[in-house]
Parts: structure tokens; C-alpha cells; sequence
């Protein structure tokens, strides 16, 4: 499969299952359009955008890295496109880092209570991988919107209150811990 005709017709397909949340379907459809057309920049950021929403709560820390790599990818590749056609591809790209922000920090609270360790770990990944994508953006002199800036400060507000939430969790465990350990000589 390598007409661009089937290309489209497969990329127009990925593109509405992953706004449709079948992001293992479409993160499937990506890999197929990379490995037929390596040029095509969309299709990489995609197919990592989707796998961040597919996987375990371990992988997270990896699946973080790896968004940002493909964010500084696209962004080069970027470089020789128009103006317009570049601004709205950045603002969506930065709208998907967003999501993914707020994705992992809904994974960092679901888990304090049950492994608090993983939890900071996730939300850990999170914040470095936004202010990474914040920082490569700002390195190509990228011009974010205010709705795209605002969208990406709440975000970034999530993963702070995230971490605070998950600082307090371990520390009345070890609260609770501690206690439990005195009264078991009293």
C-alpha cells in the first residue's frame, strides 16, 4: 500500500478514529501510514498521541518521553511548511499534549491511594513532559494563541494540583504508618 490515493484514504480514517477515542485502531492506522510515507510528520505525532491513550499506568514515564521526541520531530518537519498551515497544525498539536497532560494526571489520581509511588511517578513524567514541549516550542519561536495558552495553563494547574494532592496522600500514609507501627508497642 503505497498510493497516496490509499495513503489519504487511510490517514482521513485514522484521524476520525482518533477523534473518536479508538486510539489503539488509529494508532494502528498510523504505523502503517509511517511506515509507507516516513515523510509524513501528522501521522508520526498521531500515532504517539494515540499510544499515550493505550498501554499500562507503568508505561506512562515512556510514553511521555516519547511525545515529547515526536513534538520536536513535527516541529522540525514543520519548519518548511506555510505560515498558516503551520500554525494550525502547532496549535493542534499543542492541544493534543494538553489532553494527554490531563490524561495522565487523571491516571496519577486514580492510583494514589492504591500505589502512591506510581502515581508521583506518572505525575512526574506529566509536568516534565509539558514543560519540555512548552520549552521546544518556545525554542522555534512557536506563537501560541491565548485559547491554546490558556487550555495548556490549565494543564499545567491539573498536574500541579495533581502533585501536591498525591504528596499529601503519601504523607498521611506514612502518618498512618508510622502511628500504627508506635501503637503496636504500646
Amino acid at each position: 500500500m503505497n498510493s497516496n490515493y490509499d495513503l489519504n484514504n487511510l490517514m482521513a480514517t485514522a484521524v476520525s478514529e482518533m477523534e473518536n477515542g479508538q486510539y489503539e485502531e488509529a494508532a494502528k492506522h498510523f504505523d502503517t501510514i509511517v511506515v509507507n510515507d516516513g515523510s509524513n510528520y501528522k501521522a508520526a505525532f498521531y500515532r504517539i498521541y494515540c499510544k499515550c491513550y493505550v498501554g499500562k499506568l507503568g508505561d506512562i514515564p515512556n510514553q511521555a518521553i516519547n511525545l515529547t521526541n515526536a513534538f520536536s520531530l513535527f516541529l522540525k518537519k514543520l519548519e518548511n511548511e506555510e505560515e498558516t498551515e503551520k500554525e494550525l497544525c502547532i496549535k493542534d498539536a499543542l492541544e493534543k499534549i494538553a489532553e494527554v497532560s490531563y490524561h495522565f494526571a487523571h491516571n496519577a489520581k486514580r492510583t494514589m491511594l492504591i500505589a502512591p509511588t506510581v502515581g508521583m511517578s506518572i505525575n512526574r513524567a506529566n509536568k516534565t513532559m509539558f514543560n519540555n514541549c512548552i520549552t521546544i516550542a518556545k525554542n522555534y519561536n512557536v506563537k501560541i494563541d491565548e485559547e491554546t495558552e490558556n487550555t495548556l495553563l490549565l494543564a499545567s494547574k491539573e498536574s500541579s494540583r495533581t502533585g501536591k494532592i498525591l504528596i499529601i496522600v503519601i504523607a498521611v500514609g506514612a502518618i498512618i504508618g508510622l502511628l500504627s507501627y508506635l501503637f503496636t508497642f504500646i
